[in-house]
């Protein structure tokens, strides 16, 4: 390379700015990959091919910025990166990299490039940092950031780990400052401060400054004998602590707490609360000592209850959700062991599994055991004998806990256990295990397991949360039942208050309200039950701490507004949800009156909490029981009331509901429908209707959907809403969806035997099916056996899929698509979840739902724009679509105007039974056998794009980014449409644009003319249009580069549109400034 020929005196004037500034100025030649340094006077200091090679095998750049580096270098791009570097002496260096793209006359690539040492800078970051971090006096961590630290590693905190905190005081400090000083006493603090640093040299310690004489040192992974080791060294040398010839002494008192394996969900107040309380009784004791609090768990325990009771499944066991069940059985068993033995079978009965485990576990002794446990006759023991598990398989099951402490396992999916976890884990024959964890005042105690061991199931999420609950309530009572057994020979009381909240428990909550209801004869009264909607997604943002505090702040809140004293009831269920028992306010029939007073208060309490924590979305639900003196029960009212609540749908309001009559006819008719099913199913009471789709343009049958009806003995009916919904939430629908595909293909093969043509037939599946790898085998396997080929048949994706399930039904979809069934996306366009999903389902038809035309005057226009859309969409992406709920021929001529022209519902056919639909299809001149047909892709012209009542927001947006529409007149520049993206680009909303519809007032005034010139070079050429760049100013005043790419539209009444596509080149722009003043300083 030769010397940049440049003036000399410039040279040595850049030479000197380069050398106070530590910069350094070199180049990469991309395709000869080598770099190019040059000195401060622009001669070549050295040159380095292969420079790739040499950034990974000699070059001083710090191991974990390289490929961060290369990559820069790799793909020539102009970027700024900051990189770490070894110096001579070992030490990091920091450097701040400014690339630059040329391309030589040669049409070589080039990055120009500059390094600037910020080392220095980076020191001083660092001291003021640790400066806002540290007390200024003891150089220890201050309060703000030592507490910070102790919350992050409790919030950590694995089950192997131990640690302890010391709150350590001076004793009879003002007497030094009083007798030497406040300089001397500063000695004092500073001196004790590098003796605490000392003693917990060797140890991983966050020592902190609580404020005035008082400190405080929290240990990592410590042992507890160690503990106290450190904390007998720590006051002996306190004492033996000299300052000068002064002779002053100084004691100190401490107050020790330990938290111990397996042991979490504490925070650095309540440890501190208990270290303090232990530091309070040392200075009780005379000081110059410390107190150890090795106990930070308070249990109480119930007095043992010899009364046996027969052990019986009586209906009613089957009659609520397991959750009430299990609150019944142990609220009116006296004895535990009877009431655990009943549960679990009740359990294992009503949802058909095994076996059910309650695991034991003793993680210091990694030991697991069981002694309850019930089995299924024929079904094999486990855990008859103590097992011993390792460390690390411990932690992987540990951490494959979800958030409701859930882990789902199948036998033949175990690859990521290992082959001793694996023989613990599967025991028993067991081909589906749910295991729960079971936590005790936040310490893990083991695991209960529900195991299925004659086929492989599926689970609903709505059943592993009511597993998760009911084995909340086994933990509970199984932990008072282990201290009751371990307390010593005495009075012992049961617990009276929750130790969160300050209220009654459960168990005093439901001996009060019994005695008052099975006394009542006059007064009418309400079970309230209330609960925060996802209360868990709070406390994974904001912390369990403030999360308690919440929980707190809703109880004081609530006693706040009830201004009822007597016979008022008030407790914490489990977790986030809470009873309140008074007298009723209202009527009975003026149940409304109820509800809005309800609403209410809680919508304050949440407006409250939005306040507070604005990123928060803290939705409450209400259920209320209206409890009159028919009402017998404590049990029935709670059981009522909770029902009620888990009916509330949350939303931006505080959602109340009531349990009336309709509430009670529905729940009734649930319970029917889950303990009927099977029998439904033996005697076939299931029944399959179809119901034709129709050709709007032919007039032909062109196939069917399978809808299933519940055609009940006692001469009723159920349609689908009816039971579908329960079956979806208890995972039997994957049983039902069998049931109705199976006798699909059993239809379609009867007619092909008698020599019938059959179009196609549609059968919706849950997503449910998408959890469980056998489903496809299982529809497949069906085929088989009645001889029909997969094209015959669709399934359907219902409208219960879910967002998180995204890639389990995609692959599901691919799995149907690889085996020749043709899927169809059901209700498309009704809702968020279907319209993300068609990016990653691969689906052959869409489904439209004419439900939207279904609205008043106000949204007419916005249903019907959104079917338009969604008919472009298909036609674009050549699906095939149909129009299901059609019931009018004003729907028919608006469907036939936007370009659909297959449709479904009552105004074709409504759903026929099996004979009615057999001899309609026999009927060729009216069927068309091939199905549904895509649509042949239309030239579309590139104006029409553009006509407000073509375009969506998707292609607008997403497709061709920032665009506005100009009219250009005179001198004059207008916008007449733009789109979400250009708003956002120029940073005003739609308003504001419409009081600032003249564009030339926002352009620089030295880029008007140039702004004009673009929109008359792309008149004068039509096709290819014309652009150029402007500095256009956003709202807050800042001035931005656009590119504008403008293409003429049409011309009216001297006004000209333009269409432009815009485009952000403020970072381009700055680069090629900077690479011209860099040109410029060099001539």
């Amino acid at each position: 390379m030769e010397t940049l020929q440049v003036n000399r005196k410039k040279i040595e004037k850049l030479s000197t700015v380069l050398n106070n500034s530590r910069i350094k100025i070199f180049e990469y030649l991309v395709d000869e990959d080598t770099l190019v340094v040059y000195n401060n006077k622009f001669h070549i200091e050295k040159t380095i091919a292969g420079y790739m090679d040499y950034i990974d095998n000699k070059s001083k750049i710090h191991p974990e910025d390289r490929e961060k580096i290369k990559q820069i270098y790799k793909e020539a791009k102009e970027a700024t990166v900051e990189i770490r570097e070894f110096g001579e002496d070992g030490d990091i260096k920091h450097s701040v990299l400014e690339f630059t793209k040329i391309v030589n006359e040669d049409g070589k690539l080039t990055l120009i490039g500059s390094t600037r040492d910020i080392t220095e800078q980076r020191k001083q970051e660092k001291k003021l940092k640790e400066r806002a971090r540290k007390d200024s006096l003891t150089g220890l961590y201050n309060q703000v950031y030592g507490k910070k630290c102790i919350n992050k590693y409790l919030n950590r905190k694995k089950p192997f780990d131990s640690c302890g905190m010391i709150v350590l005081d001076v004793d009879c400090f003002k007497l030094v400052n009083d007798n030497y000083g406040h300089l001397f006493g500063d000695k004092v603090l500073a001196r004790l401060a590098m003796l605490l640093k000392e003693v917990f040299r060797d140890n991983d310690s966050i020592l902190m400054r609580a404020g005035g004489d008082e400190f405080v040192i929290f240990v990592k992974d410590i042992l507890n004998i160690e503990l106290v080791r450190k904390n007998v060294e720590l006051m002996q040398k306190i004492r033996d602590l000299q300052f000068g010839k002064t002779g002053c002494t100084i004691t100190c008192s401490a107050g020790c707490c330990y938290l111990p394996e397996n042991v979490s969900g504490y925070t650095y107040d309540q440890l501190f609360e208990n270290a303090d309380i232990a530091l309070y009784k040392a200075k009780e004791r005379g000081k110059n000592c410390y107190v150890y609090c090795d106990s930070l768990q308070h249990f109480s325990s119930m007095i043992a209850e010899q009364e046996k009771q027969e052990e019986m499944l009586e209906a009613r066991y089957f009659q609520n959700d397991i959750v009430a069940t299990a609150f019944e059985i142990f609220e009116k068993t006296n004895n535990f062991e009877v009431a655990i033995h009943l549960l679990l079978k009740v359990i294992g009965v009503r949802l058909e599994l095994d076996r059910i485990t309650i695991v034991q576990t003793d993680i210091k002794a990694r030991e697991i055991y069981s002694d309850y446990q019930w089995n299924r006759e024929g079904i094999p023991k486990v855990l008859e004998t103590v097992r011993h598990f390792d460390k690390e398989d411990f932690l992987t099951v540990f951490n494959d806990f979800d958030e409701n402490g859930v882990l789902v396992l199948q036998h033949d999916h175990m690859q990521r256990y290992s082959e001793s976890a694996t023989k613990i884990l599967i025991q028993g024959e067991a081909k589906t295990i749910v295991s729960v964890a079971m936590y005790c005042e936040g310490r893990y105690t083991g695991a209960i397991t529900y195991a299925v061991c004659k086929e492989k199931r599926s689970w609903s999420n709505e059943m592993l949360k009511q597993l998760s609950e009911v084995t909340k309530i086994i933990s509970a009572h199984f932990a008072k039942n282990q201290v009751m057994n371990h307390v010593y020979q005495g009075a012992i009381t049961r617990m009276e208050h929750d130790t969160l909240t300050g209220l009654i428990s459960f168990g005093r909550f439901h001996e009060e309200v019994e005695r008052i209801i099975l006394a009542n004869k006059t007064s009418d009264y309400m079970m309230i039950y209330m609960d925060f909607e996802n209360f868990k997604y709070f406390n994974y943002k904001y912390g369990y701490t403030l999360g308690d505090q919440v929980l707190k702040d809703f109880c004081s809140f609530i006693i706040g507004k009830t201004e009822e004293k007597h016979n008022l009831y008030f407790t914490r269920v489990v977790s986030d949800q809470f009873l309140m028992f008074r007298t009723a306010s209202h009527e009975k029939d003026e149940y409304q009156a109820i509800i809005e007073e309800t609403e209410k208060i809680n919508e304050e309490f949440m407006l409250r909490q939005k306040e507070k924590f604005p990123k928060s979305n803290v939705v409450l639900r209400t259920g209320i029981y209206y409890v009159t003196p028919e009402c017998r029960s404590t049990s029935y009212a709670i059981d009522a009331a909770n029902y009620v609540r888990q009916k509330v749908k949350g939303g931006e309001k505080g959602s109340v509901r009531f349990y009336d009559d309709e509430m009670q006819k529905q729940r009734e008719l649930e319970n029917e429908i889950v303990n009927d099913m099977k029998e439904a199913m033996e005697q076939k009471q299931f029944k399959v209707y179809f119901q034709p789709k129709y050709s709007i343009k032919s007039h032909e049958i062109i196939g069917a959907e399978a809808l299933v009806r519940w055609e009940r003995d006692n001469g009723t009916v159920l349609s689908p809403n009816a039971f579908i919904p329960v079956y979806e939430n208890n995972g039997k629908i994957i049983e039902l969806d069998f049931y109705v595909f199976e006798t699909v293909v059993e239809f379609i093969a009867e007619n092909l035997k008698a020599g019938r043509e059959q179009v196609p037939i549609s059968i919706n599946a849950s997503s449910l099916h998408a959890s469980d790898p056998q489903t496809i085998n299982t529809y497949i396997n069906i085929l088989k056996k009645y001889s029909v080929d997969p094209t015959m048949v669709e399934i359907e994706l219902t409208e219960t899929a879910v967002v998180s399930e995204y890639e389990s039904v995609r692959k599901l979809f691919d799995s149907f698509q690889l085996h020749g069934i043709k899927t169809a996306m059901d209700d498309f366009g009704s809702g968020y979840s279907s319209l993300n999903m068609l990016k990653d389902v691969n689906v052959d038809v869409l489904k439209i739902d004419m439900k939207f035309l279904k609205m008043d005057e106000n949204t007419m226009d916005k249903g019907m724009g959104i079917l338009e859309a969604v008919t472009r969409m298909a036609n674009i992406m050549g699906l095939r679509m149909i129009a299901e709920g059609v019931e009018t021929e004003d729907q028919i001529n608006y469907l036939l105007n936007m370009g659909c022209i297959y449709g479904q519902g009552y105004f074709f056919y409504k759903p026929l039974p099996v004979e009615e639909i057999k001899v309609l299809l026999n009927d060729e001149n009216n069927v068309d056998y091939r199905g549904i047909q895509a649509r042949k892709i239309e030239h579309v012209r590139f104006k029409d794009l553009f006509q407000s009542e073509l375009a969506s927001d998707s292609i607008l947006n997403n497709i061709l980014g920032p665009i506005a529409i100009y009219d250009v007149y005179c001198d004059n520049v207008e916008l007449l449409q733009v789109n979400d993206k250009y708003c956002l680009l120029v940073g005003q909303d739609p308003v504001d644009l419409a009081e600032n519809v003249q564009v030339m007032e926002a352009i620089h005034p030295d880029d008007r003319k140039k702004m004009q010139n673009i929109f008359q070079r792309s008149f004068q050429r039509l096709a290819e249009g014309a652009e150029g760049t402007v500095r256009r100013r956003r709202e807050d005043g800042q001035y931005i580069w656009i590119n504008i790419k403008a293409f003429f539209l049409r011309e009216q009444d001297g006004h000209k549109m333009f269409y432009g596509a815009v485009r952000d080149v403020s970072e381009e722009m700055n680069q090629f400034q900077k690479l011209m003043i860099y040109q410029n300083k060099g001539n």
